[in-house]
């Protein structure tokens, strides 16, 4: 019994540890935007989880399929688009605004893949959350910074639906680091 519970436990713990560290780091880096333009601090975040990953990973690139290949490719500018984009939101808007307004992105796709009821209503609860932190009066927060929090969200549904395919395909996190590397792209490109 004690397993079961461990092991319902642990994701819900990581799940919290992720929500933490990606709050944080948003918070830390929209601190340096006196420093560092929104487009370099997503090449920054980014070539630095990198860089992180691919050292504590060691991910195998060899003999896979080049459809293969082209998932990386895809989850990589999903990755890399996401960050730029809500760094750059984040040059115009609160923190918790833009947050708040990208996760309409994996709420969409929850909701485009419920099954019952319920989750519908849970949903659409959660959306109407999210408008009444957010009014439809934009006369406080800038539409360009609204506009690149909801892209953002796009991406982020991109990115879950791309990274449940190429964890099919790459064992490990060998899809997700090599994907991380090539999101860093994107950023630095414009950055």
């Amino acid at each position: 019994m004690r397993d079961q519970t461990r092991q319902r436990r642990s994701p819900i713990l990581c799940v919290l540890l992720a929500i933490a560290s990606i709050q944080m780091g948003s918070a830390v880096a929209k601190g340096l935007f006196d420093q560092i333009s929104p487009l370099g601090v997503a090449c920054l975040r980014i070539s630095l989880g990198a860089i992180l990953m691919v050292g504590l990973t060691r991910p195998r690139w060899r003999h896979y399929r080049w459809s293969d290949y082209r998932l990386l490719v895809g989850l990589g500018l999903a990755m890399g688009v996401m960050s730029t984009l809500l760094y750059s939101a984040l040059a115009y808007i609160p923190l918790g605004v833009a947050v708040t307004l990208e996760f309409m992105g994996p709420l969409g796709l929850a909701l485009y893949h419920a099954r019952r009821w319920r989750d519908t209503l849970w949903g659409a609860m959660a959306i109407a959350g999210v408008i009444l932190l957010n009014p439809l009066d934009v006369g406080g927060f800038h539409p360009l910074g609204m506009g690149l929090a909801l892209a953002a969200g796009g991406c982020w549904a991109a990115y879950i639906l791309l990274s449940a395919r190429v964890g099919q395909v790459f064992e490990g996190t060998t899809g997700v680091t090599l994907a991380m590397g090539l999101g860093r792209s994107p950023c630095c490109r414009w950055g």
